[in-house]
């Protein structure tokens, strides 16, 4: 009998500020027990002044390739925005395994940059 742990998948997005500037978008899914046969998502990373604007996208970068035949897998992107705000990750698609597929969408918690980059660290 499969265990309740592993029938149910795990996915998880983050966005990091880079201390050299930059934001780094990043993904995780785990289905424990099941095979990833293919994967198609699409991160956005997001924008906003502050708290009295909407989100809005800024960025993207698409993640289409056959899954590396495991129960996990994960991906990320760097993107250099230019200006001072909040920012987020929005990832949206579909994850195939062998017996079917997971419909992704997900949002990572916000983090402010301040839209300056540092050369040397």
């Amino acid at each position: 009998m499969e265990s309740l742990a592993s029938s149910s998948p795990d996915f998880d997005c983050e966005v990091v500020i880079s201390p050299f500037g930059g934001v780094t978008g990043k993904w995780d899914f785990n289905y424990s027990g099941k095979i990833i046969t293919f994967v198609n998502l699409v991160m956005e990373l997001q924008y906003r002044k502050n708290f009295l604007f909407a989100w809005e996208e800024v960025d993207s970068e698409t993640f289409i390739y056959a899954g590396g035949q495991g129960s996990n897998e994960s991906n990320q992107s760097y993107f250099m925005p230019t200006d001072a705000g909040q920012y987020r990750v929005k990832v949206s698609g579909t994850i195939t395994n062998t017996t079917g597929s997971n419909y992704i969408i997900h949002y990572s918690g916000q983090k402010y940059f301040d839209g300056e980059y540092t050369v040397g660290g």
